[in-house]
């Protein structure tokens, strides 16, 4: 198992201040991301609050070589206030292309499955797409491993009551190595 911190950053605006008679109301806030690259994590710097883990994948990361990042980048909020672009969740790190775009396809009919027409309870369940679990299968979908043998459990936070899918990247990366000064 590799650990995988990815290089980004978000930046972050105010779109609407809160309303100044509503002490509840907190304005609406928007963000944008970039994705630069990936490094192996290192547990002993994430102290210093220079790198979080992102994502645990079961191979060998190596410099040199080409990989597919895919990763989410939803909204959500509350009854108080929109947060567009909020938040990024790391799907999977593939070497080969086509199951990543394999799993991108799952992930979009999940998608479409959860937050269409037939939201919630009302939803017919001989329409459940095959990768979705049984149990929890609103949060949850099933995702093909990088050498297409198996397959792997997605927890999918972008399809609750307030949050909501921005878009879905597949990105090529490679694996970057830093210099830390102690």
């Amino acid at each position: 198992m590799t650990e995988i911190s990815v290089i980004k950053d978000q930046r972050s605006h105010q779109t609407r201040e809160p309303y100044p008679d509503d002490e509840w109301d907190r304005g609406n806030t928007s963000c944008s991301w970039t994705v630069d690259g990936i490094q192996l994590y290192e547990s002993n710097h994430h102290r210093y609050g220079w790198m979080e883990m992102d994502l645990v994948v079961p191979f060998e990361v190596t410099s040199g070589t080409k990989y597919y990042l895919m990763y989410v980048v939803y909204s959500t909020g509350d009854s108080f206030g929109h947060d567009e672009d909020a938040n990024i969740e790391f799907c999977g790190l593939y070497t080969n292309r086509s199951i990543a775009e394999e799993n991108e396809n799952r992930i979009r009919a999940h998608y479409n499955w959860v937050k269409g027409d037939s939201y919630g309870y009302r939803r017919v369940e001989k329409a459940r797409p095959k990768f979705v679990p049984k149990e929890y299968g609103e949060f949850n979908v099933m995702l093909r491993t990088d050498d297409g043998k198996g397959e792997y459990e997605l927890s999918v936070p972008w399809t609750g009551y307030f949050e909501s899918m921005s878009y879905l990247e597949i990105r090529e990366v490679q694996l970057q190595l830093r210099l830390y000064d102690e």
